[in-house]
């Protein structure tokens, strides 16, 4: 009898009754054993993380409570304000969604100082001009707004990182980030020669991959990132805002997504701050911030004032401006109607009504 034969045999003879065995298995220790240890340490960091795990859920549960708070503050329901606009499977997770944003916008927000002084490589200015060309750049190519967020996101954050960059390198960056937004938001990435050619050839497609794979590595491959998209759609439920609000609300957030003040505010007070003011530019006959807006959007009026206040201070200022991306994105007639060159917009206008 071969050696191999009298292996098997010697292990039936020792397998437990009932137990079938299987001759495939046996040589396949070394996978079992690495698998075993794969699984401790799984365990482990998922005991390391329990105490984050327990701060999300209470976090979700915070916003699941809103039914009984709705009766007990006799405001309307969340499916009464939906009922026109979604799905009744969806409404349901309407505020746990709203909640999960609010804590990535307060796990991730950026530090004040996230730039570094004024030695850096990269300055308020320099900013200012990159991410004019950005808004350029998806207007030009007719990306979704959430592809412009994640790009201004990812941008700042490679900063914040303080990764290396040259000033030769920073137009490589823009088309970098969109390159890895547009994998994500996208239904089809652009091609890597069309970013190219907007930045007049400077550079060649190696050099995009390579980008991408640094910004990937400074990102540690984590995307995700909290944007005002939500907190706008739920404040426009709220208010049964047309599609001129909500064009509006998205106008002036792109206006003061080249100044790096913008960033001291979080996605849902940037949200809700344009909602507002949009509603007071057009002249919007029900109170500019109610009870049920407060409720919802956990902020009063006041706290909206400086946010709001930056928005006002941009469009006073734009004739002057040489930032004039999201003006000229929004001046199309067959996207937007021609939004930006409303006469309610002009300097005049908004300082009648604001100041």
């Amino acid at each position: 009898m071969s050696s191999s034969r009298k292996m098997i045999k010697r292990q039936r003879t020792a397998a437990k009754p009932g137990v079938r065995f299987e001759p495939s298995r046996s040589y396949n220790y070394r996978a079992q054993r690495t698998a075993e240890a794969s699984d401790k340490r799984s365990s482990v960091v998922l005991d390391g993380d329990e105490k984050e795990s327990e701060r999300v859920k209470r976090k979700l549960e915070s916003f699941s409570v809103c039914k009984a708070v709705e009766v007990l503050a006799g405001i309307g329901s969340i499916e009464d304000i939906y009922k026109d606009s979604a799905p009744s499977s969806d409404v349901r997770y309407v505020m746990d969604h709203i909640g999960f944003v609010k804590y990535l916008e307060e796990r991730r927000r950026l530090p004040e100082d996230f730039l570094g002084d004024e030695r850096a490589v990269v300055s308020t200015k320099m900013r200012a001009v990159i991410i004019d060309w950005l808004i350029q750049v998806q207007n030009y190519l007719g990306l979704l707004q959430e592809t412009l967020y994640l790009s201004v996101n990812i941008i700042d954050r490679y900063f914040c990182r303080r990764a290396n960059i040259s000033m030769a390198s920073l137009q490589l960056l823009v088309i970098g980030a969109v390159f890895v937004s547009c994998k994500m938001e996208e239904r089809f990435a652009p091609k890597v020669k069309k970013l190219i050619r907007l930045t007049e050839d400077s550079y060649v497609y190696e050099d995009v991959i390579e980008m991408e794979k640094k910004i990937l590595t400074v990102m540690n491959f984590n995307l995700n990132f909290a944007d005002p998209i939500p907190f706008i759609n739920l404040f426009l439920n709220l208010i049964k805002g047309d599609r001129t609000v909500s064009n509006l609300s998205y106008y002036l957030i792109d206006l003061i997504l080249h100044d790096v003040r913008s960033t001291r505010f979080p996605p849902s007070i940037q949200a809700a701050s344009a909602v507002h003011l949009a509603r007071r530019i057009l002249s919007d006959a029900s109170p500019d911030w109610d009870r049920t807006l407060q409720f919802y959007s956990g902020y009063s009026e006041c706290s909206l004032k400086p946010a709001a206040a930056l928005m006002a201070e941009v469009l006073v200022d734009l004739p002057k401006s040489p930032f004039q991306a999201a003006r000229t994105k929004y001046a199309s007639m067959s996207r937007f109607r021609g939004l930006s060159k409303l006469p309610a917009l002009s300097p005049t206008s908004i300082k009648r009504l604001i100041f």
